[in-house]
């Protein structure tokens, strides 16, 4: 029998399999192994085996089930690819576009791994449960994205480490929008990336994080000044940033750059995971009353150095590219995904942080508020759209998923 077939029946015939993860610069959570299960209509891609599973341990974290699938290539497989869809992260895809790119990774020889959070009921589509959300199923828990968190960064670390699902070459992730989050979190804060063991030894290889990550400075999407307007903008990918890795940046952009604040639609989940309505009075970014409370959302935020703890931004064993759009088609309006991306990236003064591979890369004409998929890569002449871009850069021999821990 071949390892990848056996692995797949332990996972099957394993129940309540708990495995305690490696240590981190914050606790993560453990991961309880249930039953196969069917996928449900929760936009998993066809052929994936499916299991129920339930995180707990996650300090400041109500415990949270959830579904994972794992679809294998037919031969022994280059190394293992986890696919973290935006929003609640409630659908394992949230696109057809994420489909698409699992089966170019299982096609290309990579085992692909989904998830969707929240128990399956009835098999239903919709019935997912955000995972930044700290109180899915109680009052009692101080909110904080950061914290919520853990939960993905603790998947990931057991993907990984568990010895069920992950078992040769690279080990490595993508994630859209609040997916890319929960990336930057991982990595910052869960030393996914670290660069030593005393502080937990590092193990993603490969990450790439598309349309942001979008929490990197919730104070300043957030905030609202005496005047009633947020004010808060940056320019992304400019020179004389001492920024590392930005391809494809031509626009001119003028001074200030682009809104940090969050659009209404995403303000109010925003608002909602970090306790808006019960802790910090004022709305996430209505722009009708002033914020006193700008303290509260930074130190839920991925780029935060006024905690006690500090985050990580040297991961010298993990490449990373990230995919933000420079500009959009007419009438699309922009989302503040591109610059709260770019406060992540500003920490990233050379390759060396990331691997010696790292890239920022612009996107051109998107034909929606996030999508780089279906938009052009200057920076790549030979392919055609940022999805083929992304699948280039995440299969290439030598700055895609490898093994590099």
């Amino acid at each position: 029998m071949k390892k990848v077939a056996l692995v797949a029946s332990l996972a099957v015939a394993l129940a309540a399999f708990a495995y305690p993860p490696k240590s981190a610069a914050q606790t993560l959570g453990t991961v309880t192994d249930s039953t196969p299960e069917p996928c449900g209509e929760r936009n998993f891609a066809s052929g994936m085996s499916c299991h129920g599973a339930t995180l707990t341990g996650c300090p400041g974290d109500d415990d949270l089930q959830f579904v994972y699938g794992v679809k294998n290539p037919s031969g022994e497989p280059k190394g293992t690819i986890v696919m973290l869809s935006g929003g609640s992260g409630g659908l394992a895809a949230n696109s057809t576009s994420e489909i698409a790119y699992v089966n170019s990774y299982v096609s290309a020889g990579y085992q692909v791994v989904q998830i969707a959070w929240g128990p399956n009921i009835r098999g239903e589509r919709g019935t997912g449960v955000p995972w930044e959300d700290t109180n899915v199923n109680s009052n009692n828990n101080a909110y904080s994205i950061r914290n919520a968190a853990c939960r993905p960064a603790s998947f990931l670390n057991w993907v990984r480490n568990g010895g069920l699902i992950w078992t040769r070459g690279g080990m490595c992730v993508q994630g859209t929008s609040a997916g890319s989050a929960a990336i930057s979190y991982a990595l910052a804060w869960y030393n996914a990336g670290a660069a030593t063991a005393e502080n937990g030894q590092g193990y993603l290889d490969k990450a790439v994080l598309e349309n942001g990550p979008p929490f990197s400075d919730i104070e300043r999407g957030c905030e609202i000044s005496s005047n009633g307007a947020n004010g808060q903008s940056t320019l992304i990918c400019q020179p004389g940033q001492n920024q590392a890795g930005c391809e494809g940046w031509t626009a001119h952009q003028t001074p200030p750059g682009y809104s940090l604040e969050y659009v209404p639609v995403d303000a109010n989940l925003v608002e909602e995971w970090t306790g808006g309505t019960t802790v910090t009075g004022p709305a996430c970014g209505n722009n009708s009353q002033e914020t006193t409370y700008n303290q509260h959302w930074l130190q839920q935020s991925a780029v935060d150095f006024t905690s006690p703890q500090q985050p990580s931004f040297n991961y010298p064993h993990t490449a990373m590219s990230g995919w933000l759009c420079e500009n959009f088609k007419p009438g699309i309006v922009r989302t503040n995904v591109e610059t709260q991306g770019e406060l992540f990236y500003l920490q990233f003064t050379n390759a060396q942080q990331a691997g010696n591979s790292l890239t920022v890369n612009a996107i051109s004409g998107c034909p929606g508020a996030e999508g780089v998929d279906a938009g052009v890569p200057p920076s790549y002449t030979h392919v055609k759209t940022g999805q083929e871009a992304i699948i280039n850069d995440m299969t290439d021999p030598l700055n895609g998923c490898i093994a590099r821990h």
